[in-house]
């Protein structure tokens, strides 16, 4: 869903107004099609938002079916969806435009969730997993969920106690850090760093001495035969002795 590395140059542009991203979904999906709400098309949740906030500066991202072509049934709708949003293509990371606006509105999306870590206001208009605890604007009640849950435990629930990681190369259970790890080098291998061309990373890599943790730490990922395969231990020595070397030249 993301697109293109968040770790690009900023491409999305907001105006002074109160702006609200739109999430859209895949309306056949059964937690859209199963989750209490009564709006169950983007079309739907667009209008929604509009109502609820007339003067804002309303942005949508379609579904990556649609961005990619595989969704073509849903061009109507986005056409019309065109009269009130702004739509947000896929050269503009899903990820930079969390990080600018202001509110964001879904059916059920996982991007809620997201939008919530980052301190967005987020409202529901289904009954995706972390609504009703006291962190969404709930347009759909589900009553048994009675207790308030902070925000540092919903994501311990989603991202750590809940799930499984299996490392997509050895196929191994893994841990949440490792997976979150392997994502990390990817986002970097996505934007050249390893790559010949990269002049800064070329000046540096050939030192033979170091104390600067990060660019020995890139020194190690670039000679493994695959970057994500590094060992995290290995990471994690190499901060901690170049972090050890640091604190001893101040003694």
């Amino acid at each position: 869903y993301n697109g293109l590395s968040v770790l690009k140059k900023p491409v999305f542009k907001r105006t002074g107004n109160y702006s609200i991203l739109i999430v859209g979904q895949v309306e056949s999906d059964a937690s859209i099609q199963f989750g209490r709400g009564k709006i169950k098309t983007n079309l739907g949740l667009a209008k929604q938002a509009q109502k609820d906030y007339p003067t804002a500066d309303l942005y949508f991202r379609p579904h990556p079916d649609y961005l990619h072509g595989n969704n073509l049934g849903v061009t109507p709708k986005i056409s019309t969806i065109s009269k009130m949003c702004i739509i947000l293509e896929e050269e503009i990371p899903l990820n930079q435009a969390l990080n600018e606006v202001d509110h964001v509105y879904t059916m059920t999306s996982l991007i809620g969730l997201e939008a919530l870590i980052k301190g967005r206001k987020v409202t529901t208009v289904g009954a995706p997993f972390y609504s009703n605890w006291g962190l969404t604007i709930d347009k759909v009640k589900i009553n048994r969920r009675k207790r308030k849950r902070s925000i540092e435990e919903l994501f311990a629930i989603a991202y750590i106690i809940h799930p499984k990681y299996f490392h997509l190369l050895s196929d191994e259970e893994i841990i949440f850090e490792e997976a979150a790890h392997y994502f990390l080098i990817e986002s970097l291998l996505d934007i050249g760093i390893f790559t010949l061309d990269n002049v800064i990373f070329n000046s540096i890599k050939n030192q033979t001495s170091c104390q600067y943790a990060p660019v020995n730490i890139l020194k190690y990922l670039s000679s493994t035969k695959s970057c994500a395969e590094a060992q995290t231990d290995k990471v994690l020595e190499i901060a901690n002795n170049i972090s050890a070397l640091t604190n001893n030249s101040y003694d």
